[in-house]
């Protein structure tokens, strides 16, 4: 009987310790007008750029398969872009990636869950939009080739 009244103490003491506290006025919710005055930020401009595009496959099932076309791009300020490959041979491809400073990166969806993937080095800096790319390539099917051209206009 003593241990079963010492833990209702203990825990009405404790109940009441709770009951006595006050939140600090920084947990409150800011009011709604606060809420309002946040500014946000203005949608980013997009860059566009266009890249003479040739790629190649030399080893694996797809050798001798080829691609050259126009790439057209949109480039966010974080190098991520979206485009669409315009093939020489009329065929328009979904490209994604990012180019970042000298990097590129990029994969092209060749349709039937067949990708492109492409790595690669941008001789100015990307905001730039100028001078040549290229790079090493693997895919579709476990291939190896290479990539690029030059970027034809801003």
């Amino acid at each position: 009987m003593r241990i079963r009244r010492s833990v209702i103490i203990v825990l009405l003491i404790a109940l009441v310790g709770l009951t006595g506290c006050d939140r600090p006025d920084d947990h409150l919710p800011l009011p709604a007008a606060t809420i309002d005055a946040i500014p946000t930020a203005a949608p980013a401009e997009l860059l566009k750029c266009s890249i003479q595009f040739r790629a190649g496959i030399n080893q694996g099932p797809d050798a001798d398969v080829s691609w050259t076309g126009t790439l057209k791009t949109e480039i966010d300020p974080t190098g991520v872009f979206t485009g669409m490959l315009a093939l020489d041979s009329g065929p328009v491809l979904t490209a994604t990636g990012q180019f970042k400073g000298r990097a590129a990166n990029l994969i092209l969806d060749l349709g039937g869950n067949q990708f492109l993937f492409a790595v690669g080095a941008l001789q100015n800096d990307s905001a730039d939009c100028a001078g040549t790319v290229g790079g090493a390539l693997a895919g579709p099917r476990g291939d190896s080739g290479s990539w690029g051209d030059k970027f034809i206009k801003r």
